[in-house]
């Protein structure tokens, strides 16, 4: 299953019982503000609490091999980003896991 901003957006509206587009503002200009601090060359990471902490990091440029014709490909340094789930994260995902775990024995 996969949830889409759309989905988020609809969670947002039934939760705080506000319209579909002040939850449509809010959800939007959150996603453009982490999209701004992850952009920002003087960032490098956002903690989230209760959700998590993305980090920037750095790769160098290396030279790689294609696979099909084993000639050598420059691989160009970029930026990458990970994602830390927060202890609270991983421990209703454990919970989850466990409970279906249950579920499934019987």
């Amino acid at each position: 299953m996969e949830i889409s901003t759309k989905d988020i957006i609809e969670r947002i509206r039934d939760k705080e019982k506000c319209t579909l587009r002040d939850a449509t503002y809010l959800t939007e200009l959150f996603i453009d503000v982490l999209q701004e601090a992850l952009c920002d060359e003087k960032c490098t990471r956002v903690r989230l609490k209760k959700i998590g902490v993305f980090a920037k990091s750095m790769t160098a440029g290396h030279v790689g091999r294609n696979p099909r014709s084993g000639s050598p490909v420059e691989v160009k340094p970029m930026t990458r980003i990970s994602y830390r789930p927060s202890r609270e994260v991983k421990e209703k995902i454990n919970e989850l896991s466990e409970l279906r775990n249950e579920l499934s024995n019987f």
